[in-house]
């Protein structure tokens, strides 16, 4: 099978899957993923973590059935100069204006020119900056496309690691190549760096050890508006990637980050999902303390995590917060592994 972005590695597991059923790969995307969510108790730890970065990244794995031509890039204007693009992957943060537009995050390859046909209908300024907020696929996968006429693309270190770098991922047992050089960032910073564009001052922050080991916040302090990439999602129990260095400690501080910055004005950006405001991270806050708390508990008293699964330790929290993607057992799982 062909190979998926090093962000996220070859779909390996997609052999295991398909091959299981020999209809699989013929169901309409949403009916796999039901069916994919409703294994997924069956599937061993290592296989089930490797079926998350395959979900994560699952347009790459099934690009051949894929119609990308029926994506539709939709623009959600913010106010004059800030707008956000919804597609297929994370939401694209765009400052547009007459010196230039700054793209936050880029989506995936396939995609790429029909986010620059929904730039022109922003502005007809070029596009100067991508600012990476994390190393995903479905966040970075158009860095080649979009900077090829001239824009610089910007991250934390740790992005350009990890795109740059072959390393060894214990989640797929595999080393994990490096992207080609025209995917990588050029400008890296370690805490936090500043833009001034059309009138904005931009701010990107680095959060340690949240979603991955390289998210950024980026504030667009003028306008008192805040893209936050994946470190705060509306799609659910948030995605924890340990085997990048994600953390449920990492993720805590980073909806404080957040709400240390903003204040009932501010308009959040999410990594998926709507417009949000700092009631909507606050509700993500309280939900991530009081699961980590019930999840450090059950590995203190010296259970295993089978034992502390079989409990059913989140049933609370299911309704509201358990989804196709995250799953109840598959969150006490991601906690597990990244608590003492």
């Amino acid at each position: 099978m062909a190979k998926v972005c090093h962000y996220l590695p070859d779909y390996h597991i997609a052999p295991l899957i398909f091959h299981a059923s020999p209809t699989f790969s013929s169901l309409p995307k949403v009916h796999i993923i039901t069916y994919l969510s409703a294994s997924i108790v069956r599937l061993t730890k290592k296989t089930m973590y490797r079926l998350v970065i395959y979900l994560l990244c699952f347009p790459f794995a099934l690009s051949a059935q894929t119609a990308w031509d029926s994506v539709t890039i939709k623009t959600k204007p913010v106010n004059e100069r800030i707008s956000y693009l919804e597609g297929r992957g994370g939401n694209i943060g765009v400052l547009h204006g007459p010196e230039g537009i700054m793209l936050i995050d880029d989506q995936y390859a396939q995609l790429s020119e029909k986010i620059k046909a929904a730039l022109t209908t922003l502005s007809s300024s070029p596009l100067r900056f991508i600012v990476n907020t994390h190393y995903h696929g479905d966040h970075t996968g158009g860095n080649e496309n979009l900077s090829s006429d001239g824009a610089v693309i910007v991250a934390h270190h740790n992005v350009r690691q990890r795109l740059s770098t072959p390393f060894y991922s214990t989640m797929w047992e595999r080393d994990v190549e490096a992207v080609p050089a025209a995917n990588w960032p050029v400008i890296t910073f370690s805490d936090n760096i500043t833009f001034f564009l059309n009138g904005e001052e931009v701010q990107a922050t680095y959060l340690k050890n949240a979603h991955t080991d390289g998210d950024a916040l980026v504030y667009f302090k003028t306008s008192n508006i805040l893209h936050a990439g994946d470190a705060f999602v509306r799609y659910g129990y948030p995605f924890i990637d340990v085997s990048a260095g994600g953390t449920i400690d990492g993720f805590i501080a980073a909806q404080e980050k957040i709400l240390s910055i903003a204040d009932q004005n501010t308009q959040i950006i999410p990594g998926h999902g709507q417009l949000s405001g700092i009631a909507d991270v606050q509700e993500l806050l309280k939900m991530l303390r009081e699961t980590r708390d019930i999840v450090a508990r059950l590995k203190a008293s010296g259970q295993t995590l089978d034992e502390a699964l079989s409990a059913n330790p989140l049933a609370a929290y299911h309704a509201r917060w358990s989804g196709s993607f995250i799953n109840s057992d598959l969150f006490v799982r991601l906690i597990w592994q990244t608590i003492p």
